[in-house]
């Protein structure tokens, strides 16, 4: 196939061409490519934002364009051996109405959308969940969007509960929710709910109404001595910076991160 006969072939537009880059850009060993819709006034002039006109915009422009470079994409995916090991995933931020507003579209919905996955470990052919008959809540195998993150997170090899940590060494978890273990076949082991991400509770600090009195009732600094257990965690007025660090109050001159310490001078990490 020739390379513009393979052009051809993702659709002439910007979603398509898009694509065909992304796969490329896998092909070449890149780990991690998005490709976002693109509204073009001389191809494809309309958006997924379908509060006019829906079914018209669906029908003729959207799903056509949509359709003919996704399908190629998993078709050359599978034909190199590729798609066992490239998650793809097709997916919006929420739903549309059930109810159609008086300019025949659809509007922001947000207890029920739709997310498309294939390769990378997922099983094909089925159809997870069901909805009600106006496709407004679901009534079966309900998930959150914690859960669907989890759930990618888990074929890329992380598991939910592994941390990542913040610029004052705080743990967070990567993902809220657990693995869907019944839409990748029960390859997916079940894990007991976790407890949430160490946080920290002011009633359980003693001195903390005092520290609060003593400096004005302006704002504190959190200090994770041990950023695993809060046990260890301290609470200090930001008049009292650590040594070594800075702190400031409401309207104080911005503390000094290290990249943007000028030559010849001593650069500190603030404590919050």
């Amino acid at each position: 196939m020739s390379p513009k006969e393979e052009r051809w072939r993702y659709g002439y537009h910007a979603f398509g061409q898009g694509v065909l880059m992304a796969r490329r850009l896998v092909e070449a060993g890149v780990k991690l490519v998005t490709v976002y819709w693109h509204r073009e006034r001389k191809t494809i002039d309309s958006s997924w934002d379908t509060h006019l006109l829906n079914f018209t915009e669906l029908k003729h422009r959207l799903l056509p364009s949509a359709d003919r470079p996704i399908s190629a994409l998993l078709e050359d995916l599978q034909a190199s051996g590729m798609l066992d090991e490239t998650l793809v995933i097709w997916n919006s931020e929420f739903g549309r109405t059930p109810k159609i507003n008086k300019n025949a579209g659809r509007d922001h919905w947000g207890p029920c959308n739709s997310v498309v996955m294939a390769g990378g470990g997922v099983p094909g052919g089925q159809v997870f969940g069901a909805t009600d008959e106006q496709a407004a809540y679901p009534t079966s195998e309900k998930v959150t969007q914690d859960d669907i993150a989890a759930t990618i997170y888990h074929l890329l090899g992380l598991e939910a509960e592994t941390r990542v940590r913040d610029r004052l060494n705080r743990p967070h978890a990567i993902a809220l929710g657990e693995p869907i273990h019944k839409l990748l076949g029960g390859h997916c082991r079940v894990e007991p709910t976790r407890d949430p991400t160490p946080r920290i509770h002011v009633t359980s600090i003693g001195p903390f109404e005092t520290m609060l009195k003593e400096n004005g009732n302006r704002f504190l600094c959190l200090e994770p001595g041990n950023a695993d257990n809060e046990t260890h965690w301290a609470i200090k007025g930001l008049a009292q910076p650590s040594t070594g660090k800075t702190g400031r109050s409401l309207g104080d001159a911005a503390a000094t991160w290290p990249t943007r310490a000028s030559s010849g001078t001593t650069s500190t990490t603030p404590t919050c």
